[in-house]
């Protein structure tokens, strides 16, 4: 069920979410989240606000920004009931979340932390939740499909720590990751979400290397599609494994030509290595991350190209593309423009739109009046007077539009 801890001063809440084929139901029987606790105390005062906050909460859920990931901002919570945001991404096959919500020096939020299956993006199913019994959750959930995770700050601590949210999806999909802050919670916070490669990279970092053909690039004169990525480095370079597991069989023939068969601990894919010179590893055998395998040849069908290696990932259902399993992503950074906490009156040349993909523009009155609440590299995410949220290109709001 649902074990984590919500942190105080100088301490860290970090969930590992670890994907298998099971599922947990938040049942009639089980306990309460952390959340559903909080909103049980404050249904008692029966004020306005207790209902503004909930009605924030949902709608964000049901109505989130689209970002690309990464992403990475810096905002502020001015302490009503618009300060709730939810943020909707698409992650990639073999790709890892991680979100870190910081607040700034001597400010502190303690933090709700909610994951959502969204295979029925109309009617998301809560699925796991953090409530204060721990400080690391593990939890299986169906492999791939879609999830949301709800990041939802409580207000008034003191203090400073780092939440900090780690998914691993081997299959990809859609992700909402939602913040709000308790009522009447003030402050400044840095939030980032980040992607990663669920593997190390397959050839040894010692040795340069570089990928050059794709998955699904044409084979054969476009009878075939290439199954896997190629990385090319120098003969003889070390081919290591990208992470612990058990070497499935070992192989000598066909168009692999010298081939390695590899099953990652508590995962439901497999990893093909071809095309190696040498192997250095037995069927059965326990490697570990790092371990050299073999190492980069041109055997089987690659006998007239330069030395590389074929990199696969097979799922039950056949091959997937593997680039999302081990290309790192950069880091975004944050601007250095922060005027937050500010109202604008935009005019009839201003653009607003739904994510910073720049697409489909919303309609506004031409004198419409804005908040800024946060700031990516190149946008602020805005408020509009109805609650709304949007982004505006952070060039598009001068010192004379200020109000």
């Amino acid at each position: 069920m649902i074990k984590t801890q919500l942190t105080s001063f100088f301490t860290a809440l970090t969930l590992l979410l670890l994907i298998s084929c099971n599922t947990t139901n938040h049942g009639i029987f089980a306990k309460k989240t952390a959340r559903e606790k909080y909103e049980d105390r404050i249904e008692k005062i029966e004020s306005p606000q207790v209902l503004a906050w909930k009605r924030q909460g949902e709608m964000v859920l049901q109505n989130p920004l689209t970002v690309p990931a990464p992403y990475a901002e810096h905002g502020f919570f001015a302490g009503d009931s618009t300060d709730a945001a939810a943020f909707r991404f698409l992650v990639g096959a073999g790709q890892k979340i991680n979100v870190s919500v910081t607040p700034v020096p001597g400010e502190v939020f303690t933090a709700f932390l909610e994951l959502w299956d969204a295979s029925d993006f109309s009617n998301p199913r809560l699925i796991q939740a953090a409530d204060t019994s721990m400080n690391v959750l593990e939890f299986s959930a169906p492999a791939g499909g879609n999830f949301i995770v709800r990041l939802q700050p409580k207000m008034a601590s003191r203090g400073k720590y780092e939440n900090v949210l780690e998914f691993s999806a081997p299959a990809g999909g859609n992700f909402i990751v939602r913040l709000q802050p308790k009522m009447a919670s003030r402050g400044k916070y840095d939030l980032k979400i980040l992607l990663n490669p669920i593997l190390g990279f397959p050839i040894s970092s010692s040795v340069k290397s570089s990928i050059g053909s794709l998955w699904g690039d044409p084979r054969d004169a476009g009878v075939r599609k290439h199954e896997g990525i190629d990385i090319f480095a120098k003969k003889g370079s070390p081919v290591v494994a990208v992470t612990n597991g058990s070497i499935r069989r070992i192989g000598d023939g066909g168009i692999g030509g010298k081939v390695i068969w590899f099953n990652p601990d508590n995962e439901n894919f497999s990893v093909y290595y071809a095309h190696l010179d040498t192997q250095y590893v037995v069927s059965g055998q326990q490697v570990k991350k790092g371990q050299v395998l073999g190492t980069v040849g041109n055997t089987g069908n690659a006998r007239f190209t330069p030395a590389h290696l074929h990199f696969g990932v097979y799922t039950r259902n056949g091959p997937i593309d593997p680039l999302g399993f081990v290309k790192e992503i950069k880091e975004p950074v944050f601007a250095t423009n922060k005027k937050l906490n500010q109202w604008y009156k935009t005019t009839a040349k201003t653009k607003l739109y739904p994510s910073p993909l720049k697409k489909n523009p919303l309609s506004l009155p031409a004198t419409a009046r804005i908040k800024t609440i946060s700031i990516s590299n190149e946008f602020y995410r805005v408020v509009l007077e109805d609650g709304s949220k949007a982004f505006v290109s952070v060039n598009e709001l001068t010192d004379k539009m200020k109000l």
